[in-house]
């Protein structure tokens, strides 16, 4: 949820943005686990650079099959490759953004 626009003057571009994200996420793995849950990103603007990464809020793990492994989920969901592939993808709508409306 949010709005984006582009504004123009004196030869300058300012790309305006924020967005909140919500997102159901799902993980199974070959061994048979399973798990779910889901998260918010409630700061996606431009006030964050590309590359700085963007904050999980609201991180929640709904269903897990086994919950010896909470701890190593929650750390991969939320600091590990999950989150990382999760701010690499988020930055490339920005840049998708910024070169949709170039000047």
């Amino acid at each position: 949820d949010g709005h984006a626009s582009v504004a123009r003057a004196r030869g300058k571009t300012r790309y305006i943005y924020e967005f909140l994200l919500k997102l159901d996420w799902e993980l199974k793995g070959a061994d048979g686990l399973e798990c779910s849950g889901n998260l918010a990103i409630p700061d996606i603007d431009g006030t964050i650079e590309l590359g700085e990464g963007y904050e999980i809020h609201e991180f929640n793990i709904e269903s897990i099959s086994d919950n010896n492994i909470r701890p190593l989920i929650d750390r991969f969901v939320r600091r590990g490759g999950f989150h990382e592939a999760l701010n690499e993808n988020i930055d490339n709508w920005v840049r998708l953004f910024k070169k949709e409306h170039e000047a």
